[in-house]
């Protein structure tokens, strides 16, 4: 396998995979009788579940299964499982089997009035995007890809540390979980040992120190390792059972996830990045570190020296220090 390539995924496919999540064998005269089609038709949806990142082994007289057994999310116990502070924001979880882009669809959602509050979730993306738009791999249920929806007003702290505030709020979210030692890489990124564990994507419609909304988009690898082996990622990265040595609930992250992400945007909403500098500073994987900018009309060259209360990069230069605001730059270690 060489890329991921579903697109949306056919209502019939995704029952088929509910019908093998359990990783045990399922005839295919079983699966056409229960869904009312030819066994050619289930024939033909097997054969597309490998462009998601899902291998399937067929044995005559037996069927078809799932290489290994398959979580899926679970619309009722994320639901259920929200503390009361998250009961008061969010407003709708939107649960897909698969989207091109969570934070493009919930765009095209906001663009029609959708109230604040709406979380989209997706056991897959065709064409997820990480920031200066990198694909971002998106295998099915294997990570958790998520987009909220929120409405903000009388910003008076403006909108451009909130990528900073929610890169702590995901941190936190893993530490809910057991997992600790991730670090943070501005503007978006989540690190672990140098690799790349996790990304953030904010799109802004509106006025950034005043009203308007922004969609808040996160990705965390939790268990693609088999998948995509032979998957070309640009990066060196890690996921949450690398890191951990376990098996990690998706559905357990994804309720930590928005618990911290409410009580987060509570806080910015309040101060901004007043409360959250000091410990996204303690969390900057490149504090310290001769660095360079790149994507600026001339590269800089510097020590990292953490963000200030604006969400600016500190950048020392000798005897000064410079500000770097994150716009379409890249940071990266120095040779």
């Amino acid at each position: 396998m060489s890329q991921l390539s579903g697109s949306i995924m056919h209502p019939i496919t995704y029952k088929i995979v509910v019908e093998l999540m359990q990783g045990e064998y399922c005839s295919g005269s079983r699966l056409a009788a229960k869904f009312s089609v030819s066994r050619t038709a289930i024939w033909k949806h097997i054969q597309e579940l490998p462009s998601y990142g899902l291998d399937v082994y067929s044995l005559p007289g037996k069927g078809y299964k799932l290489s290994q057994p398959l979580q899926l999310l679970d619309y009722n116990y994320i639901f259920s499982n929200l503390d009361a502070i998250s009961h008061q924001f969010v407003n709708t979880i939107y649960l897909l089997p698969s989207v091109d882009s969570t934070n493009r669809y919930l765009r095209s959602l906001a663009s029609s009035g959708e109230g604040s509050g709406s979380v989209v979730l997706a056991e897959f993306q065709s064409e997820g995007k990480g920031r200066r738009g990198r694909q971002w791999v998106s295998p099915f249920g294997c990570n958790l890809y998520c987009s909220i929806l929120w409405h903000y007003s009388d910003m008076t702290h403006g909108i451009g540390g909130l990528s900073l505030a929610i890169g702590v709020a995901v941190v936190d979210t893993l530490e809910d979980i057991g997992i600790y030692g991730v670090q943070l890489k501005w503007p978006n990124d989540l690190l672990y040992n140098g690799r790349k564990l996790g990304g953030i994507l904010l799109e802004m419609s509106g006025d950034p120190n005043g009203d308007g909304y922004v969609i808040i988009g996160v990705g965390i690898n939790v268990d693609m390792a088999s998948v995509v082996d032979d998957v070309e990622i640009s990066q060196p990265w890690v996921d949450l059972v690398g890191v951990s040595g376990r098996k990690i609930c998706r559905n357990r992250l994804s309720v930590a996830l928005l618990q911290q992400i409410t009580s987060m945007l509570a806080s910015y909403q309040r101060c901004g990045l007043l409360d959250t500098v000091r410990r996204w500073n303690s969390l900057d994987a490149m504090y310290g570190k001769v660095v360079r900018i790149t994507g600026v009309t001339n590269e800089q060259q510097g020590v990292s020296n953490g963000i200030d209360e604006s969400g600016a990069l500190l950048l020392k230069q000798g005897e000064s220090v410079c500000r770097i605001h994150s716009g379409e730059v890249s940071l990266r270690l120095a040779d």
